[in-house]
Formats: structure tokens, C-alpha cells, sequence
């Protein structure tokens, strides 16, 4: 669907195409990592 996904940085209006664009999906790759992060954190503690 065009209005899926977000507009950051320089996909600006008129430069953005329908879909999630290489930010948003970069920011999603993050988010992910950072979830992994906690759980290998909350499961060492757990192993003590």
C-alpha cells in the first residue's frame, strides 16, 4: 500500500516511493538487534 512506512531524513515529499523505505527498514534492523540484545542480557543473568 503507498501510504505504508515513514518519511525520514531526505525522502522528502515527491521522493519517496510506496512501501518502507532504506531508513525505516535500517531503523527496524536496529530495533531488532536491540530486542536480541536484552534477551541474551536477561538470559545470562538468568544462568548465574
Amino acid at each position: 500500500r503507498p501510504d505504508h512506512g515513514r518519511q525520514l531524513w531526505e525522502e522528502g515529499p515527491g521522493n519517496c516511493r510506496p512501501g518502507y523505505g532504506k531508513y525505516d527498514r535500517a531503523l527496524g534492523i536496529q530495533y531488532m538487534l536491540g530486542v536480541w540484545d536484552l534477551l541474551d542480557r536477561l538470559d545470562e543473568e538468568k544462568n548465574k
